[in-house]
């Protein structure tokens, strides 16, 4: 018994942890994106170009909830269960697209990149925390100094790696969240990778240019 009071205690601690965006899926027709404390002030600001989207594109009901810190977005029930069981799948799409297009400005996306996730099917946002990437020395190596290496001297590398991969890129604490297609994202997150396990950037951009050549011809 006072085991399980134990696990149960651990549980609720660990889900209290708000220090990135998290996305709370609570129904099919309603989501709430948390925002951390020091994003709201940017969130505010950006209010207007953040709900026009949402409203006008999406046709969803959005709101800011400050005592809880968090965006919701909520589906409107148009009340006929005929129509409402076909537009189904539509709708989740839709809720979907919105609650990833506010955890997108929310982390630091810029709002016109943050866009694509409203206006087109085939783009994500995709995260992965650098201290799980395989092979990296966690003992002798500091993890600033990794994240230092994917942004490079005035943000130099991480630009180079968005630009010819054709993705952005946002480092938000030790987690770096991609947002592109789905090989745009895996070209990215490779050369992230080996730029953490201490891959010389040179060597990385030979790569990626070698790739993203190849990739063009295809099309």
């Amino acid at each position: 018994h006072g085991n399980n009071k134990k696990s149960k205690k651990d549980f609720d601690a660990l889900s209290k942890r708000a220090d990135v965006a998290s996305v709370e899926v609570h129904t099919m027709s309603y989501r709430s994106v948390r925002v951390p404390g020091h994003r709201m002030v940017h969130v505010r600001k950006m209010w207007k170009e953040i709900c026009d989207p949402v409203v006008k594109q999406l046709k969803l009901q959005i709101r800011m909830n400050s005592k809880k810190n968090v965006v919701e977005l909520r589906m409107v029930n148009t009340g006929d269960a005929a129509q409402s069981q076909i537009e189904d799948r539509k709708h989740k799409n839709v809720i979907q697209k919105g609650s990833d297009f506010i955890r997108a400005v929310v982390i630091g996306f810029e709002i016109r990149d943050a866009l694509a996730l409203v206006r087109m099917d085939d783009i994500y946002l995709e995260t992965f925390d650098i201290r799980d990437v395989k092979f990296f020395n966690k003992k002798s190596d500091h993890w600033m100094r990794a994240i230092g290496r994917i942004a490079g001297q005035y943000g130099k590398i991480k630009y180079s790696i968005e630009n010819s991969t054709n993705t952005r890129i946002v480092i938000f604490g030790f987690k770096v969240y991609i947002l592109g297609s789905f090989s745009s994202i895996r070209l990215a997150r490779n050369a992230i990778s080996r730029l953490i396990m201490g891959s010389a950037p040179g060597n990385v951009y030979a790569k990626l240019r070698v790739v993203s050549n190849r990739v063009k011809h295809k099309f």
